[in-house]
């Protein structure tokens, strides 16, 4: 998904990828995953500018979800 964002993409796409986001953590097959997920969510919302916040979003997330399973 990220490798095939736009550079400029428009208003639609942005909030079409935020509703994938916010679905995908609804939808996560781990529950306890989705749940971290979601907060880091509510944290950190999404800001949909250029693609590398999809590969950040997702390096952030599994990182905060390791970090509290080893706390």
């Amino acid at each position: 998904m990220a490798a095939r964002y736009p550079e400029d993409p428009t208003q639609e796409y942005k909030d079409k990828v935020k509703q994938f986001i916010y679905l995908l953590s609804e939808l996560y097959p781990c529950g306890q995953c989705a749940t971290h997920f979601q907060k880091f969510l509510v944290d950190n919302p999404p800001e949909v500018f250029f693609f590398l916040f999809l590969f950040i979003l997702r390096i952030n997330s599994n990182n905060n979800n390791y970090n509290e399973l080893i706390n």
